[in-house]
């Protein structure tokens, strides 16, 4: 029997640790303008991290560049994100 597994009356129960996921954003909102010009611009800016508002946006392509982690330092402590065979976002620390 795992330590995760215990015996309650007669059954095994099995504890499960609660991981934090980042959804995917809908297709909608990566979608390109319908003009021409526009759409040039557009695959120039997916280059550069954007910004909305105060937030920094950048794609999980830039982030990433290629490899399924990153290690991030945030007030001293190092997290680590990571990417899962699904396509989900893991953030670990």
């Amino acid at each position: 029997m795992n330590a995760s597994e215990h015996q309650d009356a007669g059954r095994t129960v099995t504890r499960r640790r609660h991981v934090i996921v980042a959804r995917k954003r809908p297709a909608d909102l990566n979608a390109a303008p319908a003009t021409s010009t526009a759409s040039t611009t557009s695959e120039a800016a997916r280059d550069i991290p954007a910004t909305i508002g105060d937030t920094r946006m950048m794609t999980s392509e830039q982030l990433f560049a290629g490899q399924n982690a990153v290690a991030i330092r945030h007030n001293g402590a190092i997290y680590t994100l990571r990417v899962t065979r699904f396509g989900k976002l893991i953030l670990t620390k």
